[in-house]
């Protein structure tokens, strides 16, 4: 595959069998997000099909190539191997960008997240960053914002870090364990977090509106 200019970031996504317009409406909220930011920070939304679906995404493209927008999302197709972290991994080989953003279909950017996330992360030097999420009801849900908070979670065996919610720098990123087919984020930070050297620091503020609903229909 031939790859494209370096972004300064990636949104990234991978699809749970969602119709086309919910899909769609995704990639349209995610456009408008960084199209605001587009003086300050090139961002692309990248979005990955399993080949089972990709006469889904041929559809979504044929759509999008119409749309007159500023901002072009990346849809591709896992061509190589099945499941959610496969589909992760291969969004990630095949994009060039200095950091990722992590958001699931059924979530949403807050507003200003974008352009506070990766300003946060320039300012400290980080190789990752996180925050809290809102419930469509506005509720917040808060997770750990420091080393002893997120050992503390860990080892009452709930998950430190809101996955909807990362920034992580590219070259620090290690693969998805895609032999996991659940739990495969906590995996990933465990590995993260007993690195040498590695810098994280958490955003005591809202990144994501969250869908509660739609993550217990996944789980």
């Amino acid at each position: 595959m031939v790859r494209k200019k370096i972004l300064d970031a990636i949104v990234l996504s991978s699809t749970f069998g969602e119709e086309i317009e919910f899909i769609v409406n995704f990639l349209d909220s995610v456009i408008l997000n960084c199209s605001k930011i587009k003086e300050y920070y090139l961002v692309q939304p990248v979005l990955v099909f399993e080949l089972k679906e990709k006469e889904k995404c041929r559809k979504i493209r044929e759509i999008f190539s119409k749309k007159d927008f500023p901002i072009k999302p990346l849809l591709l197709i896992n061509k190589n191997s099945r499941g959610f972290p496969a589909c992760l991994n291969y969004g990630i080989a095949n994009t060039n960008s200095e950091f990722i953003l992590r958001l699931d279909t059924d979530d949403r950017l807050e507003e200003d997240r974008i352009k506070k996330q990766l300003d946060f992360m320039k300012k400290f030097s980080l190789d990752m960053s996180s925050g809290n999420m809102n419930d469509l009801s506005g509720k917040e849900l808060r997770y750990p914002t420091n080393r002893f908070g997120l050992s503390l979670v860990t080892a009452l065996g709930a998950c430190p870090i809101a996955h909807p919610s990362i920034c992580i720098r590219r070259y620090i990123f290690n693969p998805y364990n895609e032999k996991l087919n659940r739990c495969e984020d906590v995996e990933l930070w465990i590995r993260l977090f007993i690195s040498e050297g590695f810098k994280w620091r958490g955003l005591n503020s809202s990144l994501t509106k969250y869908s509660i609903k739609r993550a217990s229909e996944k789980s």
